[in-house]
C-alpha cells in the first residue's frame, strides 16, 4: 500500500471532487490502474475502501440529522427494562429470561406501555419497532451491558505492615486427602454438580485452605485443615499466623479485615479478637472485592502451589502443611508485588517497623478465645472480685458501688484483668484493672495508714447527681428567703409552687349512665337469739303488763321451758292479743307451751 499511498491520494481527492454520484466511476478508474480486479474483471470496490480506511483518507459517512433521536419515552423503556429484570434469575437480573419482544407484546397487551410513534406522512400512531425500542433503551443507557457494569471502586491503603491483616477461607476443589492414601485429585468426570453422591462420599475427606494475608506488603500465610469453615479451625489458622516464624511474617495486628461469614463473625473468633485488642470489621455481603487482597493470593496458591501436588505423593494433612510452608517461604522472599515493587517479605521487614507486638503463646491465645466474659459488681471499696482476689476499679470511667461490669482475663499480663466495655454503637472497648497488692496483715500496700494520712474516692455519678440536686434545692430555698418566704431546712418542694393535686382537679372524668343491677343478691341477716332466764323474762313481762300479769307466771314460764333459756322475742311477745289472721305483726302469738325446738342447744347472749 506504500507504493500506491500518493495515487490513494490523488483518488481520495477525485472522488470528492466528483460529488454525489460521480464516486463509482473514479473508484473504478483507480482499481483498474492498481490492478485491482475481480476474476471477473470487475473492480474491486472493497479492495479500495479497505485501503483508504487504512490510509485514513476515506471521507467519513455524514452524521444523519435525526441520530439519536427516539419516539420512546423514558418511563416506558425504564419499564421494559424492569419487566426484564424482574423476571430474570441470577445475581441482580444477570440470566434474562424474557425476550425484548415478548417483554414489549405483554406490556403493551396489559395497557402498561404504548410504545409507539405519530407518522408524519399519514398522521396516524404506529407502534414502535423493536430494533427501534431496543435503540432508544441504548441510548438511556438501560441495556444489559451498561446496567452489568460493575460501580466504581475506591482504593483503600493501609498505613504500615501489620496494619490491617484480610483472612479468608476456601475449599480446595482440586484435591481430597483420604484416610487410607495419599492426596486424589478430584477428575471432573467423577466429581461434579451432576453426581452429588460421589461429593457426599468425600466431603469429611476435603480440605479447606485458609489464608491470611498482610495487605501492605503482601505476604501470605496459608494452612490447610479438616472440618470446613468453623470458629475453632479459623482461630486455630489465624493464632498460628501471628505466631513467630523465622524468615516469615508474624505478631498481633491491629485490625482484621474479612467477609461477615458464619466462622469470621463467630464468638470464639470475635472474642479472640476483643481480648487481644483486634479491630474485627467485615465487608458487606457480595462485595468480595473489598478483600482482594486475601481473595487473589487464593488464585495463586491454588495456580503456584496446588498445581504442583498432582506429581507429589501427600499421604496427610500434616506434609501437606509441611508443603505449603516451603513453598510460601520461598514465595514471600522472592516474589515481586506488582504495587511496591518489592519482595514481599523485604517490604515487611521495612515497614513493621514500631508496629510489630509479640502475640501471646498459643495456649494464652486459646484460652483467650475461649474464655466468656464474667459479671461482677463493684464493691464499696470500688473494687472487683475475681478469682478470689482484688482487682482495682477505682479509675473506671462511671464507676460506682454495686455497679455491674463484666470481667475477662487480660492475655498480656497476670498483674491485671479487664473490664469489657461494650459502647451504643457496638464497639468494644477494655479497661484495665490492677491486682491489690496485700501485705503480710492482709491490707493492701496502697491503703492510707489509719491517722497519719487521708484519702477518699472521686465522686461517682451518684454522689455527683444528689450534690446537683441538692444545690439546686438550696438555691430554690435561698431565693424563697430573698422573697420573704418561708426559709426552713425542711420547706416544701420546690418552694410550694407546684400543686400536686392540680392534675386531680384538671382530669376529665366521663359522666357515666346509671346501670340496672342484673340481679339482686339476697342477702339474708343471720338470725340471732337473744337468751333469757325465767326470772329475766318474768320480771320483764311484769314490767309491761303491771296488773295484767298471772299470779302463776313464774309456774307457766319455768314448765315452757324447763332448761331455763327463755327466748327475748317470745318474752316481749307474751300477753300480745293475736291478729284476725292468727298472727301477731306478721310473726306467730306466743304462748305458754312446749319448750322450742333446740331449746337444749340455744346460747346465752346478754
Amino acid at each position: 500500500m506504500a507504493d500506491h499511498l500518493p495515487r490513494l491520494v490523488d483518488c481520495a481527492r477525485d472522488a470528492a471532487a466528483a460529488g454525489h454520484g460521480g464516486k463509482a466511476a473514479v473508484y473504478a478508474r483507480y482499481c483498474r490502474e492498481f490492478g485491482w480486479l475481480k476474476p471477473d474483471g470487475a473492480p474491486n470496490m472493497q479492495r479500495l475502501h479497505t485501503a483508504l480506511k487504512r490510509a485514513e483518507l476515506r471521507e467519513r459517512r455524514a452524521r444523519r440529522s435525526d441520530a439519536g433521536a427516539h419516539a420512546l419515552p423514558l418511563f416506558e423503556a425504564e419499564e421494559i427494562v424492569r419487566w426484564q429484570r424482574e423476571n430474570a434469575r441470577g445475581k441482580e437480573g444477570c440470566k434474562a429470561m424474557v425476550a425484548l419482544a415478548d417483554a414489549v407484546a405483554t406490556l403493551r397487551s396489559n395497557g402498561h406501555i404504548r410504545a409507539e410513534f405519530l407518522d408524519k406522512a399519514t398522521g396516524e400512531l404506529r407502534p414502535l419497532s423493536i430494533s427501534a425500542i431496543r435503540a432508544a433503551i441504548k441510548v438511556f443507557g438501560l441495556d444489559d451491558k451498561t446496567l452489568s457494569t460493575p460501580a466504581p471502586a475506591i482504593r483503600m491503603r493501609v498505613l504500615h505492615a501489620n496494619h490491617v491483616w484480610q483472612v479468608d477461607a476456601s475449599l480446595c476443589v482440586l484435591y481430597y486427602l483420604p484416610a487410607d492414601g495419599g492426596l486424589q485429585v478430584m477428575r471432573q468426570e467423577v466429581f461434579n454438580d451432576n453426581k452429588p453422591k460421589h461429593i457426599a462420599r468425600i466431603e469429611n475427606e476435603r480440605v479447606w485452605r485458609y489464608l491470611v494475608v498482610d495487605v501492605a506488603s503482601g505476604c501470605i500465610y496459608v494452612e490447610y485443615v479438616f472440618g470446613g469453615e468453623s470458629g475453632a479451625n479459623l482461630t486455630q489458622v489465624f493464632i498460628n499466623a501471628m505466631q513467630y516464624r523465622r524468615n516469615e511474617f508474624w505478631g498481633k495486628p491491629k485490625r482484621v479485615y474479612c467477609d461477615a461469614g458464619a466462622a469470621m463473625t463467630g464468638a470464639v473468633f470475635k472474642g479472640l479478637c476483643q481480648r487481644l485488642d483486634i479491630d474485627l470489621q467485615w465487608h458487606l455481603p457480595g462485595n468480595a472485592r473489598a478483600t482482594g487482597a486475601v481473595e487473589k493470593p487464593q488464585d495463586i496458591v491454588e495456580r503456584k502451589f496446588e498445581s504442583m501436588l498432582a506429581s507429589r505423593p501427600v499421604f496427610n494433612l500434616a506434609d501437606l502443611n509441611a508443603a505449603a510452608e516451603r513453598w510460601r517461604v520461598r514465595f514471600n522472599a522472592t516474589a515481586t508485588h506488582g504495587r511496591h515493587g518489592q519482595t514481599r517479605l523485604s517490604a515487611w521487614m521495612t515497614h513493621v517497623a514500631g508496629h510489630l507486638v509479640e502475640p501471646p503463646s498459643v495456649e494464652a491465645c486459646r484460652n483467650a478465645a475461649h474464655a466468656k466474659p464474667v459479671e461482677r459488681r463493684i464493691t464499696q471499696h470500688l473494687t472487683v472480685d475475681f478469682e478470689n482476689k482484688a482487682w482495682d476499679a477505682s479509675g473506671l470511667p462511671g464507676v460506682y458501688r454495686n455497679l455491674k461490669v463484666r470481667v475477662v482475663k487480660n492475655p498480656w499480663s497476670d498483674d491485671s484483668i479487664r473490664i469489657v466495655q461494650e459502647a451504643a454503637d457496638g464497639k468494644v472497648s477494655y479497661f484495665e484493672c490492677p491486682l491489690k497488692v496485700e501485705d503480710d496483715l492482709g491490707y493492701w500496700q496502697d491503703s492510707p495508714v489509719m491517722g497519719e494520712e487521708y484519702k477518699r474516692h472521686a465522686m461517682t455519678p451518684p454522689e455527683i447527681a444528689r450534690a446537683k440536686l441538692a444545690a439546686r434545692s438550696a438555691a430554690e430555698q435561698a431565693e424563697a428567703a430573698a422573697s420573704g418566704g418561708p426559709h426552713r431546712p425542711k420547706a416544701m418542694p420546690f418552694g410550694g409552687k407546684v400543686d400536686p393535686f392540680k392534675p386531680l382537679a384538671e382530669t376529665f372524668m366521663p359522666e357515666m349512665l346509671p346501670r340496672c343491677a342484673d340481679a339482686v343478691y339476697p342477702l339474708k341477716a343471720p338470725a340471732v337469739h337473744i337468751m333469757l332466764t325465767v326470772p329475766e323474762a318474768v320480771r320483764g313481762i311484769k314490767e309491761r303488763l303491771g296488773e295484767a300479769a298471772p299470779a302463776d307466771l313464774y309456774r307457766q314460764i319455768a314448765e315452757a321451758f324447763p332448761a331455763g333459756h327463755v327466748p327475748q322475742a317470745w318474752a316481749e311477745c307474751w300477753g300480745c292479743a293475736p291478729a284476725a289472721t292468727g298472727t301477731h305483726d306478721g310473726a306467730p302469738h306466743p304462748h305458754p307451751g312446749p319448750p322450742l325446738e333446740g331449746d337444749r342447744g340455744l346460747r346465752r347472749v346478754n
